[in-house]
């Protein structure tokens, strides 16, 4: 066999080879990621990006293979000295297209196209309803052909709000037509159902969904520095370098994250990257914009692309500086992660300089791949063994030159032999960019989000089989008592948002990450001893749990009239009368104290 080396450098674009020189051959893939941005400064100085990280993949190749490879870009610098100053731009790699989208998707009977003055591009992009377009229920079930398994992003708006469903399952919720929401999550390859259950509380109706690969291994942009002042942008991060056999990703070096944006009191100087938040679950490919500084002070650093896509950093808060975001995870057969500003793999022969983190004020340098293959050539018999030729030089009037291909005649026709030629990369129009993740810790987008079992069953502290059972009973709950449901919502929804961290902030006079802890510490708690008992009556109900939860059908006889008249009075007051932030996690403490109350009365009266 004869070894063939392809250098492959960034081109802005993704590129590929349909394989036709040879079946079973083994290729070993040298990869490095995109350096991330240096932040901006002010007085203090920015952050450093760090450097991306290095993957080595061995796979092989047969005839009629599609091999394509995305070089991760840069991450930009942050701007300096200016109110406003813009993040550093981010590294893009390789993206793909949408595959789903309600407007497009055949159903029976049709569904009608919706356009509002009121609603969001998105919704009126690829919203419909049915008709008439006043009806108080969509209900479509449609079936999506998923081609791998790997992530998808699905993106949705409703008017007045819709619940997705993929396989029967609840995954999401949104109520909102102002802004799309956005959640990723992996589906395995083959025919899934997806039902969209919406719900129409007056005027007209629409829902919109779109589903697409979830492909993006573009890093984060970094985010802005404050309009109050003069301070430092946060630095972008670099796209993650990834290597896709027939579509499917086989591995990745991760992009570098970029550096904190510098402030001018207290902790002044951006942080360096990488920062602590870490990396997303392995399938979220994407990076995380970093966070842009309300007020003044600096921005922070973007997030790098990777097989687990690096977080963006966040803003504390004064004028100081932005924090880092953080590298994206590497996956193959040999991975090395970044020190600092120097990427992984800089031992490897063929390192030449990619990869490298932005100093502060600096970009990165763009990702870098080489591919050795190991195909059929010209072998000479020497000592007895069979060798293979690297190199070819023929005389041509007196000086001996390499020759870069060989041919033989088969049937008439002159044919390479194999090992002969480089196979060449042809770059692909349409698959390179960026789709970074929202710079919110959670999952970004307006209005809506998880329900309560939803949560608990994520974090492992919900058995599958209640959990189903919640679902079911809630399908069923929206079409028969709408405003029992919306009502629901209307708190479930802050309870989950505080489990993630976010949500009305009740404390204002504890430090961001103090309130964040008891936030997310007490409502999990709180969540687990009410929704756990709640469900496994619903269960009981439905004749998926062989046994009444006595407590869950206390909880249930008074948080059922509190439903109903949260979502009668939402109905009635409409959307823009509805509090928000404090005031809306004011007016839902009663809601808390009363059904925590019923849920202790009713433990201690079942341990009697």
């Amino acid at each position: 066999m004869a070894i063939v080396v392809r250098p492959v450098g960034y081109t802005g674009s993704t590129q590929r080879i349909v394989w036709a020189l040879g079946n079973n051959v083994p290729v070993t893939a040298y990869l490095w990621g995109g350096g991330g941005g240096g932040g901006g400064r002010d007085s203090a100085l920015g952050g450093a990006g760090s450097g991306a990280g290095y993957a080595q993949v061995n796979f092989v190749l047969n005839e009629g293979d599609v091999l394509e490879v995305g070089v991760g870009g840069k991450g930009g610098a942050g701007g300096s000295n200016a109110g406003g100053a813009p993040g550093g731009s981010a590294g893009a790699s390789y993206t793909a297209e949408m595959n789903f989208n309600t407007r497009d998707a055949a159903t029976a009977p049709p569904v009608y196209a919706q356009f509002n003055s009121a609603y969001c591009t998105f919704l009126n992009t690829y919203g419909v309803w049915e008709n008439p377009t006043s009806a108080a229920v969509f209900d479509r079930t449609y079936t999506v052909n998923f081609p791998t398994t790997q992530v998808y992003q699905f993106t949705a708006a409703a008017d007045n709000s819709a619940r997705f469903f993929v396989d029967d399952v609840e995954r999401f919720f949104t109520n909102s037509f102002t802004s799309p929401y956005y959640i990723s999550f992996e589906v395995p390859a083959g025919n899934h159902t997806i039902r969209i259950l919406g719900t129409n509380t007056g005027g007209p109706g629409a829902v919109a969904l779109t589903i697409d690969t979830g492909l993006s291994f573009g890093a984060g942009r970094g985010g802005n520095a404050g309009t109050s002042g003069s301070s430092g942008g946060g630095g972008g991060g670099g796209g993650a370098t990834v290597v896709l056999l027939n579509g499917t990703p086989i591995g990745a070096a991760g992009g570098g994250g970029g550096g904190g944006g510098g402030g001018n009191r207290g902790a002044a100087t951006g942080q360096s990257a990488p920062g602590d938040r870490g990396q997303a679950a392995i399938g979220t490919y994407a990076g995380q914009n970093g966070s842009n500084k309300p007020g003044d002070g600096g921005g922070a650093g973007g997030g790098g692309g990777g097989w687990g896509g690096g977080e963006g950093g966040t803003t504390p808060a004064g004028d100081v500086g932005g924090l880092a975001g953080s590298f994206g995870l590497s996956s193959g057969t040999v991975t090395d992660n970044p020190v600092g500003r120097t990427p992984g793999g800089t031992s490897n022969l063929y390192w030449r300089g990619a990869g490298q983190g932005g100093a502060e004020r600096g970009e990165g340098t763009t990702g870098y791949a080489v591919f050795e293959f190991d195909v059929s050539g010209i072998f000479v018999h020497t000592d007895g063994v069979f060798n293979p030729v690297k190199e070819v030089y023929v005389k041509a009037n007196g000086i001996w030159n390499q020759v870069k291909a060989a041919f033989i005649k088969q049937s008439g026709q002159w044919e390479p032999i194999l090992g002969s030629t480089t196979p060449e990369f042809e770059n692909v129009a349409d698959k390179f960019g960026t789709n970074p993740r929202d710079a919110i810790a959670g999952e970004g987008g307006g209005g809506g989000g998880k329900i309560i079992c939803t949560k608990l069953y994520e974090l492992g502290l919900m058995s599958r089989e209640i959990y189903e059972a919640d679902q079911a009973f809630g399908a069923d709950l929206v079409k028969s008592h709408p405003d029992i449901y919306n009502g629901y919502r209307a708190w479930a929804e802050i309870v989950v948002d505080w489990m993630d961290g976010n949500g009305p902030n009740m404390m204002p006079w504890l430090s961001e990450p103090r309130r964040k802890q008891i936030t997310q510490q007490w409502s999990t708690s709180w969540a687990q001893k009410i929704a756990t008992p709640w469900a496994e009556e619903m269960a009981y109900q439905m004749g998926r749990r062989e046994s009444s939860n006595l407590t869950g059908r206390a909880i249930m006889a008074v948080g059922t009239p509190i439903c109903k008249a949260v979502g009668v009075w939402q109905r009635v007051i409409g959307p823009s009368k509805q509090p928000a932030g404090f005031g809306k996690g004011l007016m839902l403490i009663p809601v808390f104290v009363a059904l925590k109350t019923v849920a202790v009365l009713g433990k201690l009266f079942t341990q009697r």
